[in-house]
């Protein structure tokens, strides 16, 4: 026989309910809209966070025009993003593009630029051995 409390209790709110809240789509749409590319993070990991972040926002298909938008403000890199705001038909695809290809050119001119330093560092190195053997002590400057 049900008392008055059993009634009260199949009113409550499920425990899923309390410990696994429906995420607001406001919020939602605000860590959407703000989202930026973190310090080290890739292009390509930026496009999938947003793509994440879009589950609960209930944009339904996210056009991929808000895609472009989110690529273009929140990249990290200056200079690509000028690239991006010169181009005139500008669409997400190419954006995303864009965005990886000037990524790519900057980690391989980031290697170049190692391998340099490093070849300039072992000559100078070589060079150095060379004059200390012979009895110099005035170790040589790198050359330019």
């Amino acid at each position: 026989m049900a008392t008055g409390g059993d009634a009260a209790l199949g009113t409550l709110p499920s425990a899923s309910f309390h410990f696994n809240p429906k995420p607001s789509i406001i919020v939602s749409r605000f860590e959407f809209n703000t989202r930026c590319q973190k310090e080290g993070e890739s292009v390509s990991s930026v496009v999938a966070a947003l793509r994440k972040l879009t589950k609960h926002c209930n944009y339904g298909a996210v056009p991929d025009e808000m895609l472009r938008d989110c690529i273009v403000c929140g990249i990290r890199n200056t200079n690509t993003q000028q690239c991006l705001l010169q181009e005139a038909d500008l669409t997400y695809s190419k954006a995303y593009d864009l965005a990886l290809a000037a990524e790519t050119a900057q980690k391989n001119s980031d290697r170049l630029d190692q391998s340099m330093r490093l070849a300039t560092l072992k000559e100078v190195d070589d060079e150095d051995a060379i004059h200390l053997v012979r009895g110099s002590k005035t170790p040589l400057q790198p050359r330019r």
